[in-house]
């Protein structure tokens, strides 16, 4: 049997914003939401580049979860 995966939603991107803002670890904010790790670095890394939209880049969860929203849409 293969592994289940659930995408990250809005609550565990708060957290994940509240956290690394306050200078935590990504290794300790994903035993805190109860992820990996590298999901934590891997959603961080995806959500904060500057676009023209978002010039200065940085995380925002709201805006992480309208991006992913938006692949969604675009791939189906």
């Amino acid at each position: 049997m293969g592994k289940c995966y659930r995408q990250l939603n809005l609550n565990e991107r708060i957290e994940i914003y509240r956290l690394h803002e306050a200078g935590i670890s990504r290794r300790k904010i994903g035993e805190a939401i109860g992820r990996h790790h590298t999901t934590v670095g891997r959603e961080l890394r995806r959500n904060s580049k500057p676009t023209k939209a978002w010039p200065k880049g940085g995380y925002s969860a709201v805006r992480a979860q309208e991006r992913t929203d938006l692949r969604r849409r675009r791939h189906r």
